[in-house]
């Protein structure tokens, strides 16, 4: 085992008994506490010891000061005399050490205690969540106002879902973290007023390793939902946004050693966080184009087909639903092409057929939405209907009608009219779970016909 341990200590910055209580029960397995880094507490090892921490604030402190404020100096000589070393500190925690069971207590009114804990977090806890809230219930927005545009795309495309999800966990995890801090709050204030310590926060840290579990889990799906080029993509981003905080954490130690003030120390390092992140962005970007990379795929046509003069691109892809299928066709060569997308909640596919000949291109293009979730079909159909209608005046609304034409147990078809005219070439077909708007630009459907479709789709 190395010299040096790391812990994720998902500690609450009001939560000053379970971080005692902690370095404690370290101390005692033989790892005295040893920094606080970017992402986690180092302990280095050391023989196991009986070692009583103990936990104070000084609220004006910052880890942008050149230098310990006079507070924290004064605090530190007392603890000093008292028997305590400076062990470490975090944001506004001061943590200090003994080995001396006996030593002095740093804190002995706990009302005064509480209003340094109030302080603290008033300074870095809340001004924080409140403005992480403000951003992620911004992108939450965003997303569905996206969302809302064409639900179907939505529900259907798994990236976005996890996306979603990520921005939700965030948005019920700071509201979380702010009601859990409140509700501990009122029941210190009514302790400390009797003269009793603080309640310590018991099911913080395991709450908190909870949701992180889901959210690892929430992010994993969102990866797997990627192709390979975005996977490559995201890793190198990520990999890049965590140098880029180990390098802004170097920065800033720098520029404390240096006898920077906190004013300009803070204002340099926000800087280099926006130059450091705009590079990343723009590189990446910058090697994609250049590198012609897609990140959502790329298809090469297996051959190119000429009618009158102009050149066609031919596909040979897998597609549910064939001309053949269902009439006899004549053609010299034929394109199939599918787009899909799928979720746990909604299948989507987006296909086409063109059957060429020496002077004429004929075809179909069809969706199939699969819903995957029954209670989402009418949801699904409504919103299939919205964006149908979504450039369409009311009056084109209600001259359009879908009459049933055939059907079966299983399926209707629907024939487009405008007007009382039936269109030349659209149909719609409903099943149990699909939704499958077609463009024909064939002759019109046969009852024969029709019913080899429903068919298809119901195998």
């Amino acid at each position: 085992m190395g010299e040096y341990k790391y812990q994720l200590a998902s500690f609450a910055l009001f939560d000053y008994k379970g971080v005692e209580t902690h370095l404690e029960k370290m101390a005692a397995k033989g790892w005295r506490f040893d920094q606080i880094g970017s992402f986690a507490w180092r302990f280095r090892k050391a023989e196991p010891a009986r070692v009583k921490y103990s936990v104070t604030y000084v609220p004006e402190a910052s880890e942008f000061d050149p230098e310990p404020l006079e507070k924290q100096k004064e605090m530190e000589e007392y603890c000093e005399a008292a028997g305590r070393e400076k062990a470490g500190s975090w944001m506004q925690m001061q943590i200090f050490c003994s080995e001396t069971p006996e030593a002095v207590p740093i804190e002995t009114d706990e009302l005064l205690r509480l209003e340094i804990i109030k302080k603290s977090m008033k300074k870095n806890f809340l001004f924080s969540h409140l403005l992480l809230l403000l951003v992620f219930l911004m992108n939450a927005f965003t997303q569905f106002q996206i969302a809302s545009g064409n639900w179907l795309e939505f529900l259907a495309d798994s990236s976005r879902l996890w996306n979603f999800a990520i921005w939700f966990l965030g948005i019920f995890y700071l509201l979380f973290d702010v009601a859990y801090y409140w509700n501990w709050l009122k029941k210190a204030e009514k302790e400390a007023k009797e003269g009793r310590a603080c309640p310590a926060p018991r099911l913080y840290r395991t709450l908190s390793r909870i949701f992180l579990g889901i959210l690892a889990a929430v992010v994993l799906g969102l990866f797997c939902s990627y192709n390979r080029n975005m996977v490559l993509f995201m890793m190198i981003y990520l990999i890049g946004i965590v140098l880029i905080i180990l390098l802004l954490r170097k920065v800033q130690k720098t520029l404390k050693k240096q006898g920077m003030s906190k004013t300009g120390n803070w204002i340099l390092t926000i800087v280099a966080d926006v130059v450091l992140v705009v590079s990343l962005l723009g590189g990446l970007t910058a090697v994609v184009l250049k590198s012609g990379i897609h990140l959502d795929g790329e298809k090469e046509p297996v051959s190119v087909y000429e009618v009158l003069g102009r050149e066609w691109k031919v596909y040979n892809e897998e597609i549910p639903l064939r001309i053949e299928d269902f009439m006899a066709a004549e053609y010299e060569a034929s394109s199939c092409e599918a787009e899909e997308t799928s979720s746990i909640l909604l299948r989507l596919g987006e296909y086409n057929q063109k059957l060429f000949t020496d002077s004429v291109v004929l075809g179909m293009q069809y969706e199939v939405i699969t819903v995957k979730v029954k209670c989402l079909y009418d949801f699904c159909l409504n919103a299939f209907f919205e964006k149908e209608f979504r450039h369409s005046s009311r009056e084109e609304r209600e001259k359009t009608e879908f009459r049933v034409v055939y059907e079966t147990e299983q399926a209707k078809f629907h024939r487009v009219y405008y007007d009382g005219v039936p269109m030349a070439h659209d149909w719609l077909l409903l099943t149990e779970n699909k939704i499958i708007p077609m463009t024909l630009y064939l002759e019109d459907l046969t009852e024969e016909q029709m019913e080899k479709i429903i068919k298809k789709f119901s195998d």
